[in-house]
């Protein structure tokens, strides 16, 4: 979990879950999506720690999780952010 306090240990500390977890999956396009009020105040986290969408909502997380499986295309798009 990212928080304001958590400042660039956390970002490298999630940066390596998402790699570890990208390279360990047998689901070669895996999507990886991040959440919470951290991404609405700084959007931006979401690329630092290479997540493919990141929604503000859990409401918004549905929309966007189904977005992405209708695209197909699952860890190819980098830090879509539905407000």
């Amino acid at each position: 979990m990212i928080s304001n306090a958590g400042g660039s240990m956390a970002i490298a500390a999630a940066n390596a879950a998402l790699k570890m977890i990208r390279e360990h999956s047998c689901n070669t396009p895996l999507g990886v999506m991040v959440g919470g009020p951290i991404f609405l105040k700084q959007p931006e986290l979401a690329m630092r720690v290479k997540a493919d969408a990141a929604a503000v909502s859990a409401p918004t997380a549905v929309i966007l999780a189904q977005k992405l499986l209708d695209l197909g295309v699952c860890g190819r798009v980098r830090a879509s952010i539905l407000a």
